[in-house]
């Protein structure tokens, strides 16, 4: 903002197939390079796409030059590493942290996490879904009751970046 402080929110309202969850996932590492310190909690309707943005956030940190050309994550963020040890798919942190990112499903459970920044990344998954009221009241108590509770700190930024199916999705 102006004043300085910074957004608690973001809405991200974009077509399939548009490149959301590619810039989310290059938007996590760019956070972790910038401030080793955040946690970052990624949703997303499937637990094999938020699996996959976990791997794909670790592969892009870890990267290694392949020819004398190439750009890679150690050449802008040189001091960001992944932590050895603590390195599964689900849940991984950068050296000298516990945690740096944490991934789940819609229904899936996320106790005893504490995130400072939450990616909710197309939490529904398609237009049926969309038109089916119990299938978003399942998204919409998931979201409410589980996942925005897991504050990490006072403040937690909220990025909730979807395909519009229908117009009283989580967006």
């Amino acid at each position: 903002k102006k004043d300085g402080t910074l957004f608690e929110k973001l809405q991200i309202s974009m077509p399939p197939q548009h490149g959301k969850t590619r810039t989310l996932k290059n938007f996590a590492a760019w956070i972790l390079g910038i401030n080793p310190n955040e946690i970052i909690g990624y949703a997303c309707y499937a637990k094999d796409l938020a699996i996959k943005t976990s791997r794909n956030v670790k592969a892009l940190i870890s990267k290694t030059r392949s020819n004398l050309t190439e750009i890679i994550y150690a050449d802008i963020f040189p001091n960001t590493k992944l932590k050895r040890g603590h390195n599964t798919v689900q849940e991984w942190a950068l050296e000298g942290r516990f945690l740096s990112f944490k991934t789940t499903s819609v229904e899936a459970q996320i106790t005893g996490t504490g995130v400072t920044i939450r990616i909710s990344d197309d939490l529904i998954s398609g237009y049926r879904d969309a038109l089916n009221e119990n299938a978003k009241n399942i998204v919409w108590d998931w979201w409410t009751g589980t996942y925005i509770s897991r504050r990490g700190s006072s403040k937690v930024i909220d990025i909730m970046c979807m395909t519009r199916w229908a117009s009283d999705d989580p967006c």
